[in-house]
């Protein structure tokens, strides 16, 4: 895990009052876990996007993963110095479009570089459950997304 989402793990962490652990697993397909929520983060920089990227591969293993283990399915992403938590589980009772399609994107978190073909769908700014500002933790008020 890089730096970057170690940060936004911990920043998540304080801001929910409740302490997620980091997986142990190099590998894992979520990036840290409670006792009640799987917790994926990706660190975007300053892409400007009102819609952010969930890979579909992450988001079926995770999803199944959060229903074994009777977890929520929490997916973050920082941009522009900004985080934002949707909450996948609530949003997938829902019905909620995620607009699933193939899209060129890069092979891995970087952007730049090569791409490949992967699934992938959208989560809004504006439907996440929780934002707030990286370095000071003060609360994104719908206005300001």
């Amino acid at each position: 895990m890089k730096k970057e989402e170690k940060d936004m793990v911990d920043k998540i962490s304080t801001y929910t009052n409740s302490k997620f652990t980091i997986s142990e697993y190099v590998y894992e397909r979520y990036d840290a876990s409670n006792t009640t929520h799987l917790l994926e983060v990706k660190d975007r920089g300053n892409i400007p996007y009102d819609d952010l990227i969930i890979e579909f591969d992450k988001f079926a293993y995770n999803r199944a993963y959060s229903i074994i283990t009777n977890r929520g399915f929490w997916y973050s992403s920082r941009v522009n110095n900004e985080i934002y938590i949707w909450d996948i589980s609530a949003l997938i009772k829902i019905n909620y479009n995620f607009d699933w399609q193939w899209c060129d994107l890069p092979s891995n978190t970087e952007w730049g570089g090569n791409t490949i073909k992967k699934y992938a769908g959208k989560v809004w700014k504006e439907d996440a459950i929780i934002a707030f500002k990286s370095d000071t933790l003060e609360k994104i008020t719908k206005k300001e997304s």
